[in-house]
């Protein structure tokens, strides 16, 4: 399978990237700056560009069965997911490739329930959840086959630990976490797989 993988050097974005190379998949990394990757492999192939504009999206694009965005940015004037899924959603529907997986924050999940300390916390970066939210109103609106997956708090437990999807009943908070291995190995399945197309899951390991 040929896997497009934005945010490839990410510490979730590395791990998919392992994995999917071990797993015998051909990966596609848009990078801004290659050095920066620390993983070399004949399977995968690196185009220099800007998540955030259309064409550079285009072009990692070309030939790939799938695409899988572990983006994040603590920068919220940037709007960096709101700008990049906008071009990944025009580029897709360009490419004629249906799936799309995202990686988005517990804290912008819908079953997210805040403590005293998530309240703080969830202040202030309320500019950064804002921004994943205009993001994921533009992927749910695209008529793609996409997912947004909500992880809780990443490297807050070991890896190995049975991934569990929540219920629409279920809430999170701070006191949950998930290794970024096993996000990285539920988002590969998520397009390996039969995964939840056309739906939001929570995920967590604890």
């Amino acid at each position: 399978m040929q896997i497009t993988i934005l945010g490839a050097t990410g510490k979730t974005g590395t791990a998919l990237v392992t994995q999917a190379l071990a797993a015998g998949h051909r990966v596609t990394a848009l990078v801004r700056t290659p050095d920066t990757l620390t993983i070399a492999d004949p399977a995968m192939t690196v185009v220099t560009g800007d998540a955030r504009v259309t064409d550079d999206v285009a072009k990692a694009l070309a030939g790939a069965d799938a695409v899988i965005s572990t983006l994040g940015s603590m920068k919220s004037k940037d709007e960096l997911l709101a700008r990049a899924t906008k071009a990944i959603v025009g580029a897709a529907q360009d490419a004629g490739v249906r799936r799309v997986v995202v990686l988005s924050s517990f804290l912008a999940a819908p079953t997210y329930k805040a403590n005293l300390l998530g309240k703080l916390v969830g202040g202030m970066l309320k500019g950064m959840v804002a921004d994943k939210a205009a993001g994921e109103a533009t992927l749910t609106r695209s008529g793609l086959d996409w997912t947004i997956v909500y992880a809780t708090g990443l490297d807050k437990a070991k890896p190995g630990i049975p991934v569990r999807v929540l219920s629409p009943t279920e809430t999170v908070s701070m006191s949950n976490g998930i290794a970024r291995a096993d996000v990285a190995t539920f988002l590969l399945a998520e397009v390996t797989g039969a995964g939840h197309p056309r739906a939001t899951v929570v995920i967590t390991g604890t």
